[in-house]
């Protein structure tokens, strides 16, 4: 059961790819190879259904930290082959993010680089079978949650200063639908892109609100987005939320100095801004979104 409400909640929130193949196939396949993987899918499961409250008696009577502790006592006590560290790596990741540990959530993202560099410095070439499976399935994987990992954290870390200024708490924010948060994004993105906007003062309480409201709305879809489309939908809207949030550093809203998130943010957005621009309808669409990339990344 463990199993099946992943493959209907948590997957298709972290599927970044259209097919989906790795989270709907690939990783299901591999829960059962090995306890360390088994355990640390059950916390993600089950600290998402937590999040969302919903019932767990059907798979475990345990809270999901204590199958997170299982999963790395497993992976410890055993010699398990690489693609094992990785892929429970990978959950962990996941675990922290869905938690929003952040500083954990980098230390697992740090981890998986680090085996990854270990495994094609030292193992590659060794077993073709395992390098194929690294390479097709688990490696592309990571990689692509490792390049949201930089806008998220920027995008939080704004809607954090922002929080501060706007004495407001920083949370999911109201419910509120995709469309509803996509129309907000772009309509915030048009007052930055508006002529006056070049002349914000810093001082605007006005403006602070209004992206500090934006980017909560992103942020409950991110967090509860209950859709069917997240491997379209969750790129367009984090591509806005991050321009939003780059804006917002521009016009010194915040004062948070540009660092190698920014740079990790800005090549998401130069891969986001040429897939929208291939589709023409995409690029109509998301036409202030495309205005937006082009200010924010022309620096």
């Amino acid at each position: 059961m463990a199993l099946q409400y992943f493959l209907e909640i948590p997957a298709p929130r972290v599927a970044y790819n259209k097919e989906n193949h790795f989270f709907a196939i690939i990783l299901p396949q591999a829960v059962w190879t090995h306890p360390a993987i088994m355990e640390a899918m059950i916390a993600l499961a089950t600290l998402s259904a937590s999040l969302h409250g919903t019932s767990t008696a059907l798979w475990t009577d345990r809270p999901p930290l204590c199958h997170y502790s299982r999963a790395i006592r497993a992976l410890v006590r055993s010699t398990s082959a690489r693609h094992v560290a990785l892929l429970v790596c990978l959950l962990l990741w996941l675990y922290e993010q869905f938690g929003n540990q952040h500083t954990r959530a980098l230390f697992h993202r740090g981890s998986a680089a680090k085996l990854l560099a270990e495994w094609r410095t030292h193992e590659l070439g060794r077993d073709r079978a395992m390098d194929d499976y690294i390479i097709s399935y688990i490696e592309p994987a990571l990689l692509t949650g490792l390049k949201i990992t930089a806008p998220v954290k920027l995008c939080r870390e704004v809607l954090t200063a922002l929080s501060l200024r706007a004495n407001r708490p920083t949370d999911n924010g109201k419910r509120c639908t995709y469309d509803e948060t996509l129309k907000s994004l772009d309509a915030c993105m048009n007052d930055f892109l508006a002529p006056r906007a070049r002349e914000i003062p810093t001082s605007d309480d006005l403006m602070v609100r209004t992206v500090f409201a934006v980017l909560q709305m992103w942020n409950y879809q991110f967090e509860c987005y209950s859709g069917l489309n997240w491997a379209v939908e969750g790129p367009i809207l984090l591509s806005y939320a991050t321009t939003l949030a780059m804006l917002a550093q521009i016009t010194n809203l915040v004062e948070i100095k540009k660092n190698a998130d920014w740079q990790r943010a800005t090549e998401f957005l130069l891969e986001e801004a040429s897939k929208l621009r291939r589709v023409q309808g995409d690029a109509v669409a998301h036409h202030s979104l495309l205005k937006g990339i082009t200010l924010v990344t022309s620096g």
